[in-house]
């Protein structure tokens, strides 16, 4: 009995310090244990793992933003979405970066500054993965003329003929008189249109 015991004890210490060789890499140093070398997994099938877990999120991130559709479509350029919209499914794009991220207009007349009637618009059938940036465009391209419904930088309340001019996405200018707007954009009164000028900053006036 006693010999039985002695033989168990020898075969488990022996038993012991293989498994401890096999899992420390032969350091038998409790610091350097490794349960994937216990059940015999090698550094190059660690990779291999690795390698198809890399491979299986780079599947699931393998959006519209990552298509050469996307990639072919310009800085600036306008499109919409049939699915996976961020907005609405008419709503109308315009492509900020190569990241996904895009501006909707804040009105129709403001669209219509940027994107003339009978424009060639790209729609794409899916737009999964393109995020809505909070700040819609809110002003005509540079050098047009508006009026400030709401939000008049120089307090006039709504209805009045003050003018200004777009000095930059965020940025208008006052119109001292008609005949000055006249002077700088002969056309302002066909093409003026009305606008929120809330929290919008106001530049020089025009000279």
């Amino acid at each position: 009995m006693i010999f039985t015991c002695l033989f168990c004890l020898i075969i488990s210490m022996v038993g012991g310090i293989v498994w401890g060789n096999v899992c420390t890499d032969g350091t038998l140093n409790i610091d350097d244990w490794d349960w994937n070398r216990c059940i015999g997994l090698t550094p190059a099938d660690e990779s291999d793992n690795n390698d198809n877990d890399n491979d299986n999120n780079n599947s699931n991130n393998n959006t519209f933003i990552s298509s050469d559709d996307w990639k072919s479509l310009g800085t600036g350029k306008h499109f919409t979405c049939t699915k996976n919209s961020p907005k609405n499914s008419d709503t109308l794009f315009r492509k900020v970066d190569e990241d996904g991220n895009v501006q909707a207009y804040a009105s129709d007349a403001i669209k219509k500054t940027w994107v003339p009637d009978g424009s060639s618009i790209m729609n794409f059938p899916d737009c999964e993965g393109v995020t809505l940036e909070r700040n819609n465009i809110r002003l005509p391209p540079i050098g047009e003329p508006i009026k400030c419904k709401t939000g008049d930088p120089k307090g006039h309340s709504w209805p009045n003929e003050q003018i200004y001019r777009v000095m930059g996405t965020q940025t208008i200018s006052h119109y001292p008189s008609h005949g000055t707007a006249g002077n700088k954009d002969p056309d302002w009164q066909d093409t003026v249109i009305n606008v929120d000028c809330t929290d919008l900053m106001l530049g020089a006036d025009v000279q």
